[in-house]
């Protein structure tokens, strides 16, 4: 067994240039390692039939259709149930970092587990903020009238938005005063909570972030670099030999393919602790790191886990109910 193949993935690798500011549309796409979301401000369908511009006649998880990323910015704020209040830059494709996990958890069906980085420079800014929002927070529940008033132009806003938004003029009162103190009176309990376990999850995120890349049904991995600037982390390129075979034989993660969009795709093939070193030295914010579960869309990341899966139990293969179920497993 220890001298068994490792498997080869039959597919290219997929791989997309910086498009607009549509870095999170790439690299969902470079975790799957296929052109699964699209951008078409021309077309009024969520789910579309693969390189076309025409409603789907199959839902969202048949190989043959794609996500429209520019509509599905419209139902952000539906498909969070309200709770998600940023959206998207509707004209040039920019995307809220917690779109992604909506996308991939409501639309896609996979599992996703969020982790932050830590640094200095951080503790230094929430405590600033929450400093700056305390006497804030005083002065909007002792004179209502302070509450600031936003310029938002109407021209571009979907029209969901709008509705749920009260959105009926140039300008309007993003918050009622009871709505305004619950957000401050919510976001400075984030800050001092953030503050007070700093240290403790400054020394141990490190140790956290190995525990999720070393997972064996580990897909990829979506990094915020900060903004709203997005890289992937991929486990299943053929350039980059993501998997070895130990001395027992059985297939372990070699290394990941850390791919950006911008300057025309930069790709770099790196161990864990290398990668690791990297997302710190480019102030990563926050990873996604996504799985797949019963039910979910069978990319074509997904299908070389299961090619990896399958060389783990000799090479014999399993059914898809089977597959899934020790997915789930070694997810726990």
């Amino acid at each position: 067994m220890s001298g068994a193949a490792v498997p080869e993935f039959a597919n290219n690798n997929h791989y997309e240039k910086q498009e607009l500011l549509l870095c999170g549309k790439h690299a969902i796409n470079h975790v799957l390692q296929e052109n699964k979301i699209v951008w078409n401000t021309d077309n009024d369908f969520l789910i579309l039939e693969k390189g076309e511009d025409k409603l789907a006649t199959n839902n969202v998880l048949h190989s043959n259709t794609q996500i429209n990323l520019s509509k599905f910015c419209q139902f952000m704020l539906l498909l969070s149930n309200g709770v998600f209040k940023e959206t998207c830059d509707s004209s040039r494709g920019n995307i809220p970092f917690d779109s992604i996990s909506l996308l991939l958890k409501k639309m896609l069906n996979y599992e996703t587990v969020t982790k932050r980085l830590y640094y200095d420079e951080q503790l230094v800014e929430m405590k600033k903020r929450r400093d700056k929002l305390i006497p804030d927070l005083k002065r909007y529940r002792e004179n209502p009238l302070s509450i600031p008033q936003f310029e938002i132009p109407r021209d571009g806003i979907p029209q969901v938005i709008k509705t749920q938004m009260n959105i009926t003029g140039k300008t309007y009162n993003k918050f009622k005063q009871d709505e305004l103190i619950e957000s401050l009176t919510n976001e400075i309990t984030t800050l001092t909570s953030f503050i007070e376990n700093f240290a403790l999850n400054k020394a141990t995120f490190e140790s956290e972030f190995k525990i999720e890349f070393n997972k064996p049904n580990l897909l990829g991995a979506i990094v915020n670099l900060g903004g709203w600037h997005y890289v992937a982390v991929s486990k299943f390129v053929k350039e980059c030999k993501t998997w070895k075979r130990d001395a027992t034989g059985r297939l372990v993660s070699e290394s990941f393919m850390y791919i950006d969009s911008m300057g025309g795709v930069t790709k770099n093939c790196l161990k864990l602790d290398a990668l690791i070193e990297l997302l710190k030295t480019n102030h990563a914010q926050s990873v996604v790191f996504v799985y797949p579960q019963a039910g979910c869309y069978d990319s074509v990341a997904n299908k070389r886990l299961q090619l990896i899966l399958n060389a783990q139990n000799g090479g014999k293969q399993t059914s898809r109910r089977k597959q899934q179920r020790k997915t789930r497993k070694m997810r726990r």
